[in-house]
C-alpha cells in the first residue's frame, strides 16, 4: 500500500477525511477481496476490515482522501510484475512450493516475503517511491527498516497455497 518515504513511516495520523462504509470499486473484489465485505442486501462489496485497518494505519498519513488512497493502492498492483500484481511464478505454483530466492527474484525490486511457521506464503510487501502530492511513483527496493520483521529468511522454500487454504487446513486440525 502507498507509504511515505524515510527511515520510518508515520502511522495512525489525525485527519478529517473519513472512510465511509460505501461500495468499494469493482476492481477491489477481484484484486483485493480481503479489503471487502459482501453486503447481501445491497448486492455489493463494501469496505471490509483490512481496508479499514490500512486506511487508519497508513492512509490517514498519506495526504490523500480515502478514495485517492485506495485508487493508488489499486494502481500499485498494476506497477508490479505479472497479472494483477501476481508474478507468473506464484500463479503457476499454487498448491506447490517454490524456492524463496526464485520468489524474491520474480519481483522486479527487493520485496519482503512473509511466511507463517510452516513456510506458507502469507504476505508480499512491495515498496514504492512517493510523489510530493502523495501519489505513488515507481516500485523501489524495500529498505532495511521495512524488511525487518516482515521478511521470513528462515524459509528456503515457500509453499503457495490457494487463497483461503490455510484457514481451511486450520479448521480441519480442530
Amino acid at each position: 500500500m502507498p507509504r511515505s518515504g524515510g527511515e520510518t513511516f508515520p502511522e495512525n495520523c489525525s485527519t478529517k477525511a473519513k472512510l465511509v462504509q460505501e461500495a468499494m470499486p469493482r476492481d477491489y473484489i477481484d484484486l483485493a477481496p480481503s479489503y471487502t465485505t459482501w453486503n447481501a442486501t445491497k448486492h455489493q462489496a463494501e469496505v471490509g476490515g483490512l481496508a479499514k485497518h490500512e486506511w487508519l494505519k497508513h492512509g490517514t498519513c498519506s495526504g490523500l482522501s480515502p478514495d485517492g488512497y485506495f485508487a493508488e493502492a489499486l494502481r500499485a498492483f498494476s506497477l508490479l510484475p505479472g497479472d494483477r500484481g501476481t508474478p507468473e511464478l506464484i500463479k503457476a505454483n499454487v498448491g506447490g512450493s517454490v524456492s524463496a530466492a526464485a520468489l524474491r527474484s520474480s519481483y522486479a525490486k527487493r520485496v519482503a516475503i512473509k511466511a507463517d511457521r510452516g513456510c506458507n506464503l502469507s504476505e508480499v510487501t512491495a515498496c514504492f517511491s512517493k510523489l510530493p502530492d502523495g501519489r505513488i511513483d515507481a516500485q523501489v527496493d524495500c529498505p532495511d527498516h521495512v524488511m525487518r520483521g516482515r521478511d521470513s529468511p528462515n524459509c528456503s522454500t515457500i509453499r503457495i497455497n490457494q487463497l483461503g487454504q490455510c484457514m481451511l487446513d486450520a479448521k480441519k486440525k480442530r
